[in-house]
């Protein structure tokens, strides 16, 4: 009988946690919760980590930084900027942005690919789109 892997989110993790925290062995927490043994071995193992995200509010699946996490910085500094000036981003936008930030920041192998933008945006749960309010009047 073969089972599927489950993806567990940051706060399914700290749960798993908690419960080694106040008294529980490995083995009784991964029976408990239905997990192997070395699952939850090596969410405990990871916990400084885990815990950190929970504190920084990410709700993902996986803790894993970009790749270019200057760049990334950098980008979502000029968004904000443009964001609070009410100016319209669209995706090729950001992307010419990011190509240009790179080049200054001498990242000679970036690409600012689709691929890149799905990600930068699930990241920082940007979701662009029509500008509300006063905006829309100048």
């Amino acid at each position: 009988m073969s089972s599927k892997r489950k993806s567990l989110c940051i706060d399914e993790k700290v749960l798993l946690i908690r419960a080694i925290e106040t008294g529980g062995k490995i083995s009784d927490v991964s029976k408990r919760f239905g997990f192997s043994t070395s699952t939850v071995a090596t969410i405990w193992k990871n916990k400084e980590k885990i815990l950190q995200a929970k504190v920084e509010g990410k709700c993902s699946k996986k803790i894993k930084k970009p790749k270019y996490a200057d760049l990334d910085q950098v980008m979502l500094s000029w968004y904000h900027e443009q964001s609070q000036k009410n100016i319209p981003i669209s995706g090729p936008l950001i992307k010419l942005k990011a190509e240009s930030l790179a080049e200054e920041l001498g990242l000679t192998s970036f690409k600012a690919s689709e691929g890149w933008l799905g990600k930068f945006k699930q990241r920082h749960h940007i979701n662009y789109g029509k500008i509300g309010g006063e905006a829309l009047f100048f």
